[in-house]
């Protein structure tokens, strides 16, 4: 009754979930009008290039964020070792006052 043939594209597997849009569309076009899925395919291409373009600059955005965040830590360091060396020359004051007493 039936024919054994596998399909050439299995919308279950990690392969297709992680394919391509135009893989997708492809795996579905036998099933609907060829004009309406290469319009659908037209937008979802689309779209997935502006995501591409936003995820760009994000990762530029993040970079650019993670470069101030150090220089913040580096400039706090520089300030925690400055108050540290004036709490220091304070305490060796303080202690020089007390001997000459």
């Amino acid at each position: 009754m039936g024919l054994n043939t596998q399909p050439a594209f299995d919308v279950h597997t990690d392969d297709a979930k992680n394919g391509s849009i135009p893989d997708l569309i492809s795996y579905l076009k036998s099933a609907f009008r060829l004009p309406d899925f290469e319009e659908v395919k037209r937008i979802l291409v689309c779209r997935e290039e502006k995501m591409k373009e936003e995820y760009e600059i994000l990762e530029k955005k993040n970079g650019d964020l993670a470069m101030e965040k150090l220089e913040a830590e580096d400039y706090i360091k520089a300030y925690k070792n400055a108050r540290d060396e004036l709490t220091e020359q304070v305490r060796k004051l303080r202690e020089d006052k007390r001997v000459d007493w």
